[in-house]
């Protein structure tokens, strides 16, 4: 009987290949070697249409559980790479420009915060000068006038008292003893008499000087003659013990701050305790608080009263032995320094005492 023969057909890749399967089964090699061949052109075929084989033998990422690194794109050299390796740079570039954006409009908030506290430091202190001059308004108009009328009388008051001092020592006085209670009476009167006068003075300068020669100013200079006739006037109760730096001159008064400084210095040594003949020392230093602001600090005495302290600039508050000074000093100070552009504070330190502090413009600030 005839056996029909099979044919085989094999279409790989638009190719043909045609052979009989009765070629097949006599030819085992040569049936490996197309099985081998056909697997081969397969696996061409699908790596040049972007298939791998693990996707033919439905190896996915997403089938193999790899989770959130199935999302991951794979760079491998070629077209992709360097355009990869562009996006890394162009990445680093843009964040090197934010820095240096966020530096530079750091610095430019930093300088404009400072130039903020300045215009409020300026402001809280141009307040409080207008504070001060509205509240002292009233007082300086009476102390004007009470001056004015006082001056008279005890420029009268005074005369008085030395012609009747003179007539006495001329005439002489029966009785020694009585002779010399009435010198004491009129000691005493004299002594009264000039404490309300400059007590008048006083009240006067309370108002804000006219005559202000506002000019360049040694302020080491001016402290020194100031410190010499204080040291006269406290009969050298107390020793300052100085630390001062070079600074530059200041804008002022010299007389009135030579009024200023001298006040100072001797409030500070008539607040002192006696401790038998050796003279307490007391802490001065001049230096510079900033370019334009030349700081003076200087001892105060033995502490502040139980007050505020800004209190003891007003009349008649600052603390003073009884029939000692006028209570008006440390209010002239403060409206003196106040009239040259200047501020004068008081703090306490325990342990160290109570301190002054004048703060002054510098000339070229002016």
């Amino acid at each position: 009987m005839k056996m029909q023969s099979k044919v085989v057909v094999l279409a790989v890749m638009g190719a043909v290949l045609v052979a009989s399967a009765s070629a097949l089964s006599r030819q085992p090699t040569f049936a490996a070697s197309v099985g081998l061949m056909v697997v081969s052109l397969m696996g061409v075929w699908a790596t040049l249409h972007g298939q791998p084989l693990r996707r033919a033998y439905g190896l996915e990422e997403e089938g193999m559980g790899l989770g959130e690194f199935a999302r991951w794109t794979p760079v491998s050299p070629g077209a992709g790479f360097p355009r990869a390796v562009e996006d890394g740079s162009e990445t680093r570039r843009r964040n090197a420009e934010l820095e240096k954006a966020v530096r530079q409009r750091t610095s430019e908030l930093e300088l404009a915060n400072a130039r903020l506290g300045e215009q409020l430091r300026q402001l809280q202190v141009a307040q409080a000068r207008r504070l001060s001059t509205e509240r002292w308004g009233a007082l300086h108009q009476l102390s004007v006038g009470l001056s004015h009328e006082l001056s008279d009388p005890l420029t009268i008051l005074l005369g008085n008292i030395d012609y009747v001092q003179l007539q006495l020592g001329l005439s002489g006085a029966s009785c020694p003893e009585e002779q010399s209670r009435m010198s004491e009476a009129l000691a005493d009167a004299r002594q009264v008499a000039e404490r309300i006068r400059r007590m008048a003075e006083d009240l006067e300068r309370l108002s804000v000087p006219a005559d202000l020669e506002e000019g360049p100013v040694d302020v080491m200079a001016t402290l020194r003659g100031a410190m010499e006739k204080a040291a006269l006037e406290s009969e050298g109760r107390a020793r300052w013990v100085s630390v001062l730096h070079a600074v530059p001159r200041v804008r002022g008064d010299r007389a009135r701050l030579h009024q200023v400084f001298q006040h100072l210095f001797t409030h500070a040594a008539r607040e002192l305790p006696l401790e038998g003949e050796v003279p307490m020392p007391l802490q001065l230093s001049v230096r510079m608080s900033n370019a334009s602001r030349v700081v003076v600090e200087m001892s105060a005495g033995s502490g502040l009263p139980e007050q505020k302290p800004e209190r003891v600039f007003h009349p008649f508050v600052a603390p003073r032995p009884p029939g000692v000074g006028t209570g008006l000093e440390l209010a002239v100070c403060h409206r003196l320094v106040t009239a040259l552009g200047g501020e004068l504070s008081v703090h306490d330190e325990p342990g160290r005492g109570s301190f002054f502090r004048v703060e002054l413009p510098t000339f070229q600030d002016a």
